[in-house]
């Protein structure tokens, strides 16, 4: 049965009244809300994010993508942690096509993040090292060696927290992506992309004079556990000694 609809019958699947493009077309015509519920940002922060990735990735339209639908479908995968196959249904384009640009963003985007979130020398920075443990995903055979004190499979995020305030607390990153408490199933090499992507993401919006916050403050204000607080102590005390 299923060998005769994939190769005889052939009945089309995505077969939406919005049609690929349309879903895309609705938003940027839409209301400046939709873009927020669904982007995590205002929809003129959301036209310079496109434009700033077309020049740092030199990305072109694909023959049934544009780099605005594209982006689209990487900022709901990472906004709300949705899993491709909804993405599939939602755009009306294959796994593979979703998959493909989900990647390619993914790679534009860290590298947008190397001008944004860099390294500084400066000095009178004791304590601005901090950390948290974020989700990952292994397969069985591997978990032992990514199980963290919680005895859950994390990866561990170590930062760097500017004093402007362009890195904000970990409670208010991961209340914003929701993909860092529970990671899909992708490969370890592009699982570590994912932080390095929320926060370039995040520093982005702020860098545009743009803070729409106040509704995480609730989670900020949680900070870092007793436990947490120990042992990045012990990690900053070995640096220290390292130095």
């Amino acid at each position: 049965m299923e060998y005769e609809q994939s190769f005889v019958d052939k009945t089309p699947c995505r077969t939406s009244m919005l049609t690929e493009k349309m879903y895309t077309i609705e938003f940027l015509v839409g209301h400046e809300t939709r873009y927020y519920e669904n982007f995590q940002m205002k929809k003129d922060v959301f036209m310079n994010f496109c434009e700033t990735l077309k020049e740092v990735g030199n990305l072109c339209d694909g023959k049934k993508v544009s780099i605005e639908e594209a982006i689209a479908m990487f900022l709901i995968i990472i906004c709300h942690n949705l899993r491709h196959r909804v993405v599939v249904e939602r755009f009306q384009h294959s796994l593979h096509t979703v998959s493909k640009w989900f990647q390619i963003i993914l790679k534009v985007v860290c590298k947008l993040g190397t001008g944004i979130i860099h390294q500084r020398n400066q000095t009178n920075c004791i304590g601005a090292i901090d950390g948290t443990h974020v989700s990952a995903w292994a397969p069985t055979s591997k978990q032992t060696a990514f199980r963290g004190r919680k005895v859950l499979v994390t990866q561990n995020v170590l930062a760097v927290c500017d004093f402007d305030m362009l890195f904000t607390c970990f409670g208010i990153l991961k209340a914003k992506f929701p993909i860092l408490k529970l990671m899909p199933s992708y490969p370890i090499r592009r699982q570590r992309l994912i932080p390095i992507a929320c926060c370039t993401i995040h520093n982005f919006i702020r860098m545009q004079n743009v803070d729409m916050d106040d509704q995480w403050l609730s989670v900020e204000q949680q900070g870092v556990n007793k436990n947490q607080a120990a042992e990045m102590t012990q990690v900053r005390q070995t640096i220290t000694n390292e130095m």
